[in-house]
């Protein structure tokens, strides 16, 4: 098992305006794929062929970088890299919410894609000791769609999460994460039985493909662009680059 790499592109509070925001601290979609395909390259070169990456970050251009990374090294290596989350088998298989939350609950937690019951569960689960214990008199943040999700996300002293961490628990974050592992292991075994895995739907492409109107700017984009610009300046100046 290869060790975690803590780099992750874009923010929830970029979805706001937000693109410095406390507690976020993300690498441009290029630098990502630039350090996986750095580590595709190692690997292949040292013969391996099969790599699977368990990454839950969900922005959709972080869901990107690993996948032209594995495209890479499939073309260049004939070698399989299986970004797991972002098939949606799996991606969509928990249902812990439904199964575990009253119909108030849910309907407090709104539409939510970061900081709600979910991820404030399955932190409470992986790291209580990362969890300030106030989160159960955190105020609601509810959505009702995405559009108020961005709504309330540009609001002046956003918390910096949507939904209701407030009702988070560590039984609802094992749940989650074990229905997650059963069926990322269940699906990573079919893959190395044959499972032709290029055909199965992937959550990336309907996101990056469907969830903005034409011509409307990726989150973010322009401080990434920025911030890139300020380091080849650097680097230029200094004749480094």
């Amino acid at each position: 098992m290869f060790p975690q790499i803590p780099l992750g592109v874009g923010g929830a509070n970029s979805l706001g305006g937000k693109d410095v925001f406390p507690g976020s601290y993300t690498v441009r979609l290029s630098t990502l794929r630039t350090v996986y395909m750095d580590l595709t390259s190692t690997l292949g070169e040292q013969g391996f062929r099969w790599i699977f990456v368990v990454f839950m970050h969900d922005r959709p251009e972080n869901h990107l970088a690993l996948e032209q990374a594995s495209d890479y090294f499939h073309d260049v290596y004939s070698g399989t890299m299986v970004h797991l989350y972002d098939l949606k088998p799996i991606h969509d298989c928990c249902d812990t919410a439904n199964r575990m939350l009253t119909a108030e609950q849910l309907a407090e937690n709104g539409f939510t894609v970061h900081g709600g019951i979910g991820e404030h569960s399955e932190m409470l689960f992986l790291r209580p000791d990362l969890v300030a214990p106030a989160v159960h008199r955190a105020p609601s943040a509810t959505a009702k769609d995405f559009p108020d999700m961005v709504r309330i996300a540009r609001q002046d002293g956003w918390p910096g999460y949507w939904g209701a961490p407030r009702y988070a628990s560590a039984a609802f974050g094992a749940d989650s994460f074990h229905k997650i592992a059963q069926k990322m292991n269940g699906l990573a075994l079919q893959i190395l039985d044959g499972l032709e895995w290029r055909k199965i739907p992937r959550f990336s492409d309907e996101q990056i493909a469907g969830s903005r109107p034409a011509g409307q700017q990726i989150a973010g984009a322009e401080y990434d662009r920025k911030r890139e610009q300020r380091q080849m300046e650097w680097l230029k100046s200094k004749k480094l680059r």
